[in-house]
């Protein structure tokens, strides 16, 4: 016959110094002799309630941790069923959802922004092997800005003829990028033409034509101008490019 004990602990927190027993412990069971359920009770034990200073609630604590008052402190025996805790106040609503936490969905929405984002660089990077237009036309922008660096390079040495050389092909090179020209079909007799054909308003289109013809003019005129003049002409460079920019993009 196989035999087991099990003991049970529960604490009792008198709330009246008044009490002097313990209730009755009632405890059921099923005979396996009997083959029936049975019902047995400690009868009440003589207590003695003593009042305390203050109300304080019940803190469990485990074998061999030190209470600073035994009054206070219910040492937990066994690692079993717990004592029922009638404090609610530290507990904490759990009925919000984890799932609804914008960190969490933030995190969760990482790897598919991660995928697409991949994709579209892929592809991306798939169309600027294959595209030339469409390589010319993304990178026209930033080489502009490489020919003006050199442009205001030539300023700074006072070199009026690289500097006008460096501006004509800034805005020829744009241009032709921009389009998918050849640079030679970017000069300013046939810009008016190309830019019509790409939508650009008339007087953008007339303005620049005449700007490349005023380049030309002082590159290979020797009539440079004074500083300050080259310094507007780069400032003028600078504006067609980002008006073109905007038309053409």
């Amino acid at each position: 016959m196989i035999r087991g004990r099990k003991v049970f602990s529960k604490v009792i927190e008198p709330q009246k110094t008044d009490l002097k027993y313990t209730p009755a412990i009632v405890f059921s069971f099923f005979d396996p002799s009997a083959g029936q359920y049975k019902t047995i009770t400690k009868n009440p034990m003589p207590i003695f309630v003593e009042a305390g200073q203050q109300e304080m609630p019940i803190q469990l604590t485990l074998p061999g941790d030190t209470a600073p008052s035994a009054k206070q402190h219910a040492q937990i025996l066994t690692q079993d069923v717990l004592p029922i805790m009638t404090n609610l106040a530290s507990l904490r609503n759990q009925n919000t959802s984890v799932c609804k936490s914008p960190l969490i969905l933030a995190c969760l929405s990482v790897p598919s922004v991660a995928v697409i984002a991949s994709l579209l660089i892929t592809r991306h990077k798939e169309k600027l092997q294959s595209d030339v237009g469409y390589a010319r036309n993304r990178r026209a922008h930033t080489i502009a800005k490489k020919r003006l660096a050199i442009a205001q390079s030539a300023l700074s040495q006072n070199t009026p003829a690289e500097f006008y050389s460096a501006l004509s092909r800034a805005l020829a090179d744009y241009l032709a990028d921009k389009c998918n020209i050849s640079p030679t079909d970017a000069s300013d007799e046939k810009i008016g033409y190309v830019l019509k054909q790409r939508g650009v308003e008339d007087e953008l289109a007339g303005e620049l034509s005449r700007c490349l013809t005023n380049f030309d003019y002082r590159r290979f005129s020797g009539d440079g101008g004074t500083k300050d003049e080259m310094d507007r002409s780069l400032k003028l460079a600078e504006q067609f490019i980002t008006r073109l920019e905007k038309q053409l993009s």
